[in-house]
């Protein structure tokens, strides 16, 4: 059985997900590279297959999204435990920053969430 992969590109300034299999989804529509941290959690302890803590994961809703997609949240001074728990927000606004096109592998790692 072939596994779905989920496609992130930004076209003009629109962040579109796209998946292989058509017929996984009956809708679509492109959405813009910005949005809002719904939730975060400062991750402190390490956890097999996951990176060196200090790292934030947050679930990002994008503008005009029903739902959310988790991802690390960088751009912020992780180097202050406290201090970065006061800079992060529910509701913070935040944007996708992708990779130029030719280092894209169709990865999420493809791209990145920041504060906007």
């Amino acid at each position: 059985m072939e596994s779905t992969k989920i496609v992130l590109e930004k076209k003009d300034g629109i962040a579109k997900i796209t998946m292989n299999r058509p017929e996984a989804v009956s809708w679509g529509r492109s959405l813009p590279p910005k949005g809002t941290a719904e939730a975060s959690t400062l991750v402190i302890n390490r956890f097999e297959g996951l990176p060196d803590p200090p790292y934030v994961i947050s679930y990002i809703r994008l503008d005009g999204a029903d739902t959310t997609i988790p991802h690390f949240l960088t751009g912020i001074d992780l180097s202050d435990a406290e201090r970065a728990r006061q800079e992060i927000k529910v509701g913070m606004p935040v944007r996708l920053v992708f990779k130029d096109k030719a280092q894209r592998e169709g990865r999420m790692t493809d791209l990145r969430v920041e504060p906007a």
